[in-house]
């Protein structure tokens, strides 16, 4: 169950909240997006880990209740945020939704449980859907742990939550960046087809927080596979580049939904990558959305005979 402290400004008809949660030590990127209330509350969870292991969680209305459960609490400008979910593991890259229906057996116990300070005030951006809902984002200092199954790890690094409509519907192409550095700057940026320019990034530096004009975000890749590159150009002159970090092989998941016709679909990847941006490293996570022809993956060319058949 989902508690919550009241938020500043109101919230639309659908509250929703994101957390991507950058894990220098173990290594992990957890991206959490939460949309709806009660009943009709919706939860996805991607979790990528740095042994190769990759996680995952889609828990609908009708999901059980004990499929998804979270808690927060606040106090002195601090929160704790707790996180329970049973997950599937995705062995390789791979591409969830259409009409398959995932079994609920094989699933792993998934739980979070961190204590988060905040590294700068709350940045308000632009509205990123042209849907009049602005983007909230702010960064964190994270610590705790996180158990996967029955291994547990200590966990340490920085969390950016955002209450931002990017994932939703409302979103049909577009890309999203949560990046943390080697210097504790952190970066959140957004572009979608929506909205041709406009505030809708956020570089942390220390404990301030600076607004940038989205100018570019090019992802490289196939249309359905794990992305080869991407550029964020943000302002007059940052430039943020990154690949896909590969850990025991690429890690990436995508899922599908319907996208308003009979033969076209709206895809949600997630990949972990690799940053740079003005000499420094750094890793997070780039969520990217695309439309595509159809729930299933194209035929492959035909190639030679199997001589076994």
């Amino acid at each position: 169950m989902l508690h919550d402290a009241p938020p500043a400004e109101p919230e639309t008809a659908a509250p929703h909240r994101d957390w991507v949660f950058v894990c220098a030590d173990p290594g992990a990127v957890i991206s959490v997006s939460v949309r709806g209330e009660g009943r009709t509350r919706t939860a996805r969870v991607v979790a990528f880990l740095d042994s190769g292991q990759t996680l995952w969680s889609e828990t609908g209305p009708d999901g059980g209740r004990h499929d998804f459960d979270m808690s927060s609490a606040e106090a002195a400008g601090r929160s704790a945020l707790r996180i329970a979910v049973a997950a599937r593991e995705a062995g390789e890259p791979v591409e969830l939704g259409g009409t398959e229906r995932p079994r609920r057996a094989g699933r792993i116990p998934l739980r979070l449980d961190v204590a988060l300070a905040p590294l700068a005030p709350p940045a308000r951006l632009g509205d990123a859907t042209a849907g009049g809902t602005p983007v909230t984002a702010q960064a964190h200092r994270l610590t705790g742990t996180l158990a996967v199954g029955s291994v547990i790890h200590r966990v340490s690094g920085q969390a950016w939550s955002s209450r931002s409509p990017f994932a939703s519907t409302a979103v049909r192409a577009g890309s999203r960046v949560h990046a943390v550095f080697q210097d504790d700057s952190g970066l959140y940026a957004a572009r979608t087809e929506a909205v041709a320019d406009g505030r809708l990034a956020a570089l942390q530096l220390h404990n301030a927080m600076k607004r940038l004009d989205v100018r570019e975000i090019r992802v490289a890749g196939p249309e359905r596979g794990v992305p080869w590159d991407v550029t964020c150009e943000l302002g007059a002159a940052t430039v943020v580049t990154g690949a896909p970090r590969h850990s025991e092989g690429y890690q990436h998941v995508a899922f599908l939904r319907p996208g308003g016709g009979s033969d076209t679909w709206v895809r949600v990847g997630y990949t972990p990558f690799d940053f740079v941006r003005a000499g420094r490293t750094g890793f997070g996570l780039l969520e990217h959305v695309a439309r595509v022809p159809g729930p299933e993956r194209p035929e492959p060319v035909p190639g030679l005979p199997d001589p076994w058949d």
